[in-house]
């Protein structure tokens, strides 16, 4: 049975907050995670490295701040293979999904982002980028994107 991270919520890192070193995650899903008054909905990693194989990022919410999934910033990497990004939201700020700021690295394969969510006037419905991004197939298929979008206004 692969682990759940459901339901929770922190000021920066709802589902997992991750400090130093290297981690390596798989088959767990996050669902449902939510920050409050911070960045990454369900994960916010923390000077290191994170390899990730096939987990599911499932209606994660960053409520005021970036990346409704995960938030990656300063000399974080993140390596993520066969993953999953739907339906989280940043309604607020920039990047549905992934926000990747300054000298962070995020390595994309056979990843795909369906439904994700950015605020309105905000960039990334799915990826927000400012550091270095790769985005490539796996074994098992290539990257898709669809369906992600802006907050429109009412």
């Amino acid at each position: 049975v692969d682990s759940v991270f459901s339901d929770n919520s922190g000021s920066n890192g709802g589902g997992l907050r991750i400090n130093n070193g290297t981690t390596e995650l798989s088959g767990l899903t996050f669902s449902e995670n939510t920050t409050i008054a911070g960045s990454g909905g369900a994960l916010y990693p923390n000077n290191g490295t994170l390899n990730g194989f096939n987990l599911l990022f499932v209606g994660n919410t960053a409520d005021k701040y970036s990346g409704g999934a995960i938030h990656n910033n300063f000399s974080n990497t993140i390596n993520l293979t066969d993953s999953i990004f739907k339906d989280n939201v940043a309604p607020a700020n920039n990047a549905g999904a992934i926000n990747n700021g300054d000298t962070a690295i995020v390595n994309l394969y056979g990843t795909t982002f369906s439904g994700n969510i950015a605020g309105k006037n905000k960039y990334g419905s799915a990826i927000y980028s400012t550091g270095t991004l790769t985005v490539g197939k796996s074994a098992s298929g290539n990257s898709v994107f669809e369906g992600n979008k802006q907050l429109s206004y009412a």
